[in-house]
């Protein structure tokens, strides 16, 4: 076993899960949670940790991991922006919500900002085409963002 980096109470956690189904590959997903949720990301380490308590390689978990885009592999800011570059918000002018975003949090997209606070990521799809330009802000939907002053609006709920 690799050297713990999770702490007992979610080592045991994850053990537990492992009784409620009938093999402990489909704990895999409510574990990475579990990570997540104690760490605020799923590192490599704890990925080989979550391996070695289910009985998977490393490599069975990070396959797992990399596929769900809602596990975070480096540290995040405490809010999460995404920005939807879909169909739909590109036809109405996606990037220029992106550039805004950045300059106005002075952040590279894909990145967190130098106070931790906010990390932004493109998105494929948020599934509310209707209000394109949009983004969420932690799971909270925003949009139309069709003007600076919208989107400085509404990160401002936020700062």
């Amino acid at each position: 076993m690799s050297s713990a980096v999770l702490s007992e109470t979610t080592r045991n956690r994850i053990t537990e899960l492992t009784g409620r189904y009938p093999h402990p590959r489909s704990a895999l997903l409510p574990s990475l949670y579990l990570v997540q949720e104690e760490k605020g990301f799923v590192s490599e380490e704890s990925m080989a940790e979550v391996g070695d308590l289910l009985h998977l390689t490393a490599a069975d978990v990070k396959s797992v991991a990399s596929f769900y885009t809602m596990f975070f592999k480096k540290p995040v800011g405490r809010h999460l922006v995404e920005i939807c570059t879909n169909l739909a918000c590109k036809a109405r002018n996606c990037d220029a919500v992106v550039a805004h975003v950045c300059k106005a949090l002075n952040v590279e997209l894909g990145g967190a900002t130098a106070d931790g606070r906010f990390t932004v990521e493109e998105v494929e799809c948020l599934g509310q085409c209707e209000f394109a330009p949009m983004i969420e802000i932690d799971l909270e939907p925003l949009g139309p963002l069709n003007t600076p002053e919208k989107i400085d609006a509404a990160l401002a709920k936020y700062t």
